[in-house]
């Protein structure tokens, strides 16, 4: 079934917008083409100006600009609680980068997805990941998502930390190799999905 191209969201309690005035409109509304915001003001400016395919009641709502997470690692969605009331020696030594070196590339997608999934729900339309092995999972979820996003590549080449020693099954790259595997992730995926995914080191 094909999206509806024209919607309207009206009767929103209260719109607060980044416009250069910092405008909070009451019993706002907003018009959407496509995938742009195309107008907004007042529901009496904008609904009656503006055809609709699709209307949403935004009544008793509030209407923010979409969030930005600005530090996700979406492939340890799944892995949420192994860490819970423990040091951070064994919060990341032993649970969390235990789990990351069992990840398999199907569960760092799903952890992906429904990492982003989640943030969607909480009104985040943008995301960055400062790094996982996986950055190409990351990058399919964010096209099928529809959200934006910024991926990396870990780039690890210290392997005994003043906490501990990190686990034999992964993070055991040189430099050289840190970096060139980076460099790919950054050339592959900078860009994808019309520009919603960015890659960077």
């Amino acid at each position: 079934m094909a999206q509806a191209a024209k919607i309207l969201i009206e009767h929103a309690d209260w719109i607060v917008t980044m416009d250069p005035e910092r405008r909070i409109i009451k019993d706002g509304a907003i018009a959407i083409e496509k995938d742009r915001i195309v107008a907004i003001g007042t529901n009496r400016d904008v609904a009656s100006k503006f055809k609709a395919e699709k209307t949403i009641d935004a009544s008793g709502k509030l209407v923010i600009p979409g969030l930005i997470d600005t530090h996700v690692h979406s492939t340890q969605q799944l892995g949420r609680g192994l860490a819970d009331g423990c040091d951070i020696a064994v919060h990341l030594l032993e649970r969390l980068y235990g789990y990351e070196s069992e990840v398999l590339h199907d569960d760092a997608y799903w952890a992906a997805l429904c990492c982003q999934l989640e943030m969607i729900r909480a009104g985040t339309t943008c995301f960055i990941d400062p790094g996982s092995y996986f950055p190409e999972q990351t990058a399919k979820a964010t096209g099928e998502s529809g959200m934006r996003g910024i991926v990396a590549r870990t780039a690890v080449d210290i392997h005994k930390t003043a906490i501990g020693a990190l686990p034999e099954k992964m993070f055991r790259e040189t430099r050289q190799e840190a970096v060139a595997k980076s460099e790919e992730a950054v050339k592959k995926l900078h860009g994808l999905h019309d520009g919603r995914v960015r890659a960077w080191f």
